[in-house]
C-alpha cells in the first residue's frame, strides 16, 4: 500500500481521522489520528499492500492482534482497536509521545548501568503482564521499546510481531529483528517466553556497549552466530560494566532455553539486586549436565575469565571456534566452492601466521611473499564455481606432476647428503653422523625426558589444528611453524584445520626447525544428516546447500499439522555423503492445509452448524446479542471473516441477532429543549432531530411536538423529531407605512396586524394636525411580533412662535373701577402668549387640552 492512498483528513470506519504519517516500518505505515467517537489522539498501524494480499497473513494479523488488545499494562503500548476498510487493514494503539530506545542509544551511543538496568526492569515488567497471558513478542529489540516523555517505558507492536513470524516467507521477518532473534527462532524452531528473554539480554548488550554482539553481511550470517558463536563479553567492551548485570546478560543470552532465566519475574529479581549490589556474584548459571534434575549452580571466577578470554584470542583463533563449531554441526563443506570474497578473507586471516616474523619458507622471499600474495588475490576474483572440467583436469594433473617433482627433489638432495645412506649404528655412539649437519631428522634417540640429548625435540601432533593451536603447539616443543602453499581436500578435518604435517607426531628433530602443515580444504562432500535439519528453517539448509551447486536439489512441499511453514520435515537420503551428480530431495512444510471460512450472515443458527461442519470446521460458542440490522433469529456476526483461509478443524464462533435493542421515547414536549429535551433523549440512547416552527402560544426554546409521542418503544440509537417554538410570527412593517394616516386609519392597520397602538402627540412642521408622524416598536430589538404594542406619533402641527420675555403685568390690587361711561377700550394689541413648546405627552387617546388656549391679558 502506499502512502498516497492513505491521505490527511481520511476517515476510516466513520471514526478515524487521519491527521499526519508519522512513521513506517518493514509491514506498516504508522500515522497520527483522532478518534472522533471518543475524542483523543491514536496511532493507527496499516498493513503495506503486499501484507494485505495475503489472507492468512491478514486473518493471523487479526487474531494476534485481538489478544494484544486484551494486555493491559503501563509498560506495554496499549491496542485499543483492529478493523478492515476497503481492504485497508489497520490496527489502533495508544499514542506514545517520546522515540524509540534505538534512537536513545545512538543519541547518546551507550547508555550507564542504572539507567540501563531501569528500563531492563520495565520492559520486562512489560514482558512479564503479557507472558502471563501466555503471549509471546518473539521481536523485542529497541526499535519496539518505546522511552516516551515522563520517562516511562513501553514495549510496542504486541501480536504483530508472530504473525509475521508465523506467515511471512522472509526469514526472519522485519529488517534488523535478526540482530535479536533467539537461536531457537534462527533454527525456526518451537520458542516461547525464553525467546523473549534472550533478545532482551541481546538489547540490554546493546544499551551498555552501543553494539550488539552478532553482526554479518547478511541475515543467515547474523542468524548462524547467535545459534554458534560466543559471545564477546560486555566489560572487554565497556570496562566500567559491572560483573551483576554482566552475569545477567550471559544467562539471558545462554544459547539453550532450559539455561535462560525462566521467567521474567526470576529476572527483575536479579537486576533489582544488581542496583544494590553491581560488584557481587549472585547469578546462579544452570549447567548443561545439571539440566535434567534441575540443580543450580554459580559461576566461578574461572568460568567467567574464561568467557572474557574467548574474545581475547585474536582473529585467528575465533576462527578455528567457529570452524570447530562448523566441524560440531557435522557439515563439510568445499572451499573450492565457496565464494571468492570469502576465500579472500581466509587468506588475509592466515597471512601473518604463515609469512609473520621467523614463520617462512626459508627460500620464500618477501619479494616470493608479494608475488604469492597478489597471485591470490587475481585467483579469487574469479569465483570457483566457474571452473570448468578442463580447469579441474588441469589441477589435477599439476597436483601429481607437483607431488612427483616434489619426491625427486628430496630424493636427490637426501643422496646428495648421505642422508639414505645411514644406518641406526649411531644409536650406541650417542653421536652425529655427517648428514645431521644438515637434515633436522637424525635420529629416534632420546634422552628420559622426552628431549633428544644433543638439542633436538620432538615434533607434536598437529592433526586437527587450527593455525594458532598448532603454531602454539610447535613454539612450546621449540619449533617454527610454515604453512603450505597449496591446500588438500580432507573427509575428516573441517575446512582450515591441519589436515597433514612435514613430519609424523614423534619425529625428532632440532630445535628452531620449522615445521611445514597443510592446511584443509575439507570434503568434497556435502555429509547428510537428516536429523540436524529436520524441524530447522529451510533457508539454513539452503545457506550450506548453495556451496554445492552441482548437487540436484529438489524441494517438495507438503502440509502438515505439526511443523510451521518453511520447516524442514525430512530429506531423501536422509544419511550418507553427496558428492557431483547426486541428487537429494527435500520436503519442506507447507504449515497446516488451509480452507476457506464459509459466509454465515442471514442464516438461521441450525443452518449455521450445518455449514460450518460441512466446510471442516468446528462449531465454536453461539451467542445471542442485539442487532439493529439484522433479523431476529439470523446470524449477525461471526469470529473469522468470511472467504479468509483457515486450517481445517479451527473453530468458528457466530452470533445470532435477538433484533434490535429496544428504547423508551421521553415525553418532551412542553419543556425546555436546551435545560430539558436534549439530555433526556440522550439518556435514553436515542438520536433527536430540530425542526424550528413560530408560536403565538409557545414561548420560544420550548418544545412544540415531538415524533414518536412520550412512552413510545423504539430500537436503540432511533431520532426522535422535535419541533421546537422560536415565539411568535415576526410582523413586518415598514418605516413610513403608518405616514400622513389619520390616528383612526393608524389603529385599525395595526389591529389588522395584530398590533396595539399607544398614541403619542409631537408637533410637526410637515405633517398635517391629526395625521402619524412616526412609529416605534416596543421591543429592545426593534422586531414586531403578533400581539405587541406598536408607539403611534400624532402631529399638533408646526411649533408655535417662542412667547415674549417681558413679564406679564401684576395684577391690580386696587378695586375695580366704577363701571365707566366711556365705551369700553380698544382690544390690546399685545399677542397672545405662545403655548408652551415642549408639551408633556399624554398617554390618553383625547388630544391634550392644557396650552391650548392664550393667556387674555
Amino acid at each position: 500500500m502506499e502512502d498516497k492512498m492513505i491521505r490527511t483528513g481520511t476517515i476510516l470506519s466513520s471514526r478515524y481521522e487521519i491527521l499526519e504519517q508519522i512513521g513506517s516500518g518493514g509491514m506498516a505505515y504508522v500515522y497520527k489520528a483522532r478518534d472522533r467517537k471518543l475524542s483523543r489522539l491514536v496511532a493507527i498501524k496499516i498493513l503495506k499492500e503486499e501484507f494485505c494480499k495475503d489472507k492468512s497473513f491478514v486473518a493471523k494479523f487479526r487474531m494476534e492482534a485481538q489478544a494484544a488488545a486484551g494486555l493491559s499494562h503501563n509498560n506495554v503500548v496499549g491496542v485499543y482497536d483492529v478493523g478492515e476498510e476497503d481492504n485497508v487493514h489497520y490496527i489502533v494503539m495508544e499514542l506514545i509521545d517520546g522515540i524509540t530506545l534505538k534512537e536513545y542509544i545512538t543519541r547518546k551511543r551507550k547508555l550507564g548501568t542504572k539507567e540501563s538496568i531501569g528500563i531492563a526492569i520495565q520492559v520486562a515488567q512489560g514482558l512479564e503482564a503479557a507472558h502471563k497471558r501466555h503471549i509471546v513478542h518473539r521481536d523485542i529489540k529497541p526499535q519496539n521499546i518505546i522511552i516516551s516523555k515522563d520517562g516511562r517505558i513501553k514495549v510496542a507492536d504486541f501480536g504483530i510481531a508472530r504473525a509475521i513470524t508465523d506467515e511471512t516467507t522472509n526469514l526472519y521477518g522485519a529488517a534488523g529483528s535478526v540482530h535479536y532473534i533467539s537461536p531457537e527462532q534462527a533454527r525456526g524452531g518451537y520458542c516461547d517466553e525464553r525467546s523473549d528473554i534472550y533478545s532482551l539480554g541481546i538489547t540490554i548488550y546493546e544499551m551498555v556497549t552501543g553494539r550488539v554482539p552478532f553482526d554479518g553481511d547478511t541475515t543467515v550470517a547474523v542468524a548462524i552466530a547467535h545459534i554458534n558463536e560466543a559471545m564477546v563479553p560486555p566489560s572487554n567492551i565497556e570496562p566500567s560494566v559491572p560483573v551483576a548485570l554482566e552475569q545477567i546478560i550471559f544467562k539471558c543470552t545462554q544459547k539453550r532455553p532450559n539455561q535462560r532465566y525462566s521467567s521474567c519475574a526470576d529476572l527483575i529479581k536479579d537486576l533489582r539486586h544488581a542496583l544494590v549490589a553491581p560488584n557481587e556474584r549472585f547469578v546462579h548459571f544452570v549447567q548443561l549436565e545439571e539440566t535434567a534434575n534441575g540443580e543450580t549452580t554459580v559461576m566461578s571466577d574461572e568460568q567467567m575469565r574464561d568467557i572474557r578470554n574467548r574474545s581475547d584470542r585474536g582473529q585467528h583463533e575465533n576462527t578455528a571456534y567457529q570452524e570447530r563449531s562448523l566441524k560440531s554441526q557435522q557439515i563439510k563443506r568445499s572451499p573450492a566452492r565457496e565464494s571468492a570474497a570469502a576465500q579472500q578473507r581466509r587468506h588475509e586471516q592466515i597471512d601473518f601466521e604463515t609469512y609473520g616474523p621467523g614463520n617462512q619458507d626459508e627460500n620464500f622471499s618477501s619479494e616470493a611473499y608479494k608475488r604469492e600474495k597478489h597471485s591470490r588475490a587475481k585467483k579469487v576474483k574469479r569465483d570457483p564455481d566457474e571452473a570448468t572440467a578442463f580447469d579441474k583436469i588441469l589441477a589435477a594433473i599439476g597436483s601429481v606432476l607437483g607431488v612427483a617433482m616434489l619426491a625427486m627433489l628430496v630424493y636427490i638432495v637426501g643422496s646428495l647428503s648421505g642422508a639414505f645412506q645411514r644406518t641406526p649404528t649411531s644409536i650406541s655412539s650417542n653421536k652425529k653422523t655427517t648428514a645431521a649437519a644438515n637434515d633436522p631428522i637424525i635420529s629416534t634417540y632420546e634422552d628420559e625426558s622426552g628431549q633428544n640429548a644433543d638439542g633436538r625435540t620432538k615434533v607434536p601432533e598437529l592433526l586437527g589444528m587450527s593455525i594458532t593451536e598448532a603454531t602454539k603447539a610447535l613454539k612450546e616443543a621449540g619449533l617454527k611453524i610454515v604453512l603450505a602453499r597449496t591446500y588438500e581436500y580432507s573427509d575428516e578435518y573441517a575446512t582450515g584445520l591441519v589436515c597433514r604435517q612435514q613430519y609424523d607426531k614423534g619425529t625428532v628433530v632440532d630445535k628452531g626447525s620449522t615445521i611445514k602443515v597443510y592446511l584443509s580444504l575439507g570434503s568434497d562432500k556435502f555429509e547428510i544428516n537428516g536429523k540436524l535439519y529436520v524441524n530447522g528453517n529451510v533457508s539454513i539448509l539452503k545457506y550450506y546447500l548453495r556451496s554445492f551447486k552441482d548437487i540436484d536439489v529438489e524441494y517438495v512441499g507438503e502440509y502438515s499439522e505439526e511443523y510451521a511453514k518453511d520447516m524442514v520435515l525430512r530429506m531423501e537420503p536422509d544419511k550418507g555423503y553427496l558428492q557431483a551428480g547426486d541428487s537429494l530431495k527435500v520436503y519442506i512444510s507447507l504449515g497446516p492445509e488451509y480452507i476457506d471460512v464459509p459466509n454465515l450472515y442471514g442464516m438461521t443458527k441450525q443452518q449455521a452448524i450445518a455449514k460450518i461442519e460441512q466446510a471442516g470446521f468446528s462449531v465454536g460458542t453461539i451467542s445471542e446479542v442485539n442487532s439493529d440490522n439484522t433479523e431476529a433469529g439470523q446470524v449477525c456476526g461471526q469470529s473469522l471473516d468470511p472467504g479468509t483461509s483457515q486450517k481445517s478443524g479451527t473453530e468458528i464462533a457466530f452470533s445470532i441477532s435477538l433484533g434490535p435493542k429496544m428504547a423508551v421515547v421521553p415525553g418532551v414536549v412542553g419543556n425546555s429543549a436546551e435545560g430539558y429535551a436534549y439530555s433526556a433523549i440522550g439518556s435514553a440512547n436515542l438520536y433527536y432531530s430540530i425542526e424550528y416552527a413560530e408560536s403565538t402560544s409557545v414561548p420560544a426554546g420550548t418544545v412544540i411536538s415531538q415524533v414518536p409521542e412520550g412512552g413510545t418503544s423504539v430500537p436503540e440509537y432511533s431520532t426522535v423529531k422535535l419541533v421546537v417554538s422560536v415565539g411568535p410570527p415576526t410582523v413586518g412593517l415598514g418605516a413610513n407605512d403608518l405616514t400622513n394616516m389619520t390616528q383612526e386609519q393608524a389603529t385599525s392597520t395595526l389591529a389588522g396586524m395584530s398590533l396595539g397602538a399607544q398614541i403619542q402627540y409631537e408637533s410637526s412642521d410637515y405633517v398635517a394636525v391629526g395625521s402619524v408622524t412616526r412609529w416605534a416598536a416596543t421591543s429592545a430589538d426593534g422586531s414586531l411580533h403578533a400581539g405587541d404594542t406598536v408607539i403611534v406619533f400624532i402631529s399638533t402641527g408646526p411649533a408655535a412662535t417662542a412667547p415674549s420675555t417681558d413679564p406679564a403685568p401684576a395684577p391690580s390690587t386696587d378695586p375695580a373701577p366704577a363701571p365707566s361711561t366711556n365705551p369700553a377700550p380698544a382690544p390690546s394689541t399685545d399677542p397672545a402668549p405662545a403655548p408652551s413648546p415642549d408639551p408633556a405627552p399624554s398617554t390618553d387617546v383625547a388630544a391634550p387640552q392644557a396650552d391650548t388656549a392664550g393667556a387674555v391679558s
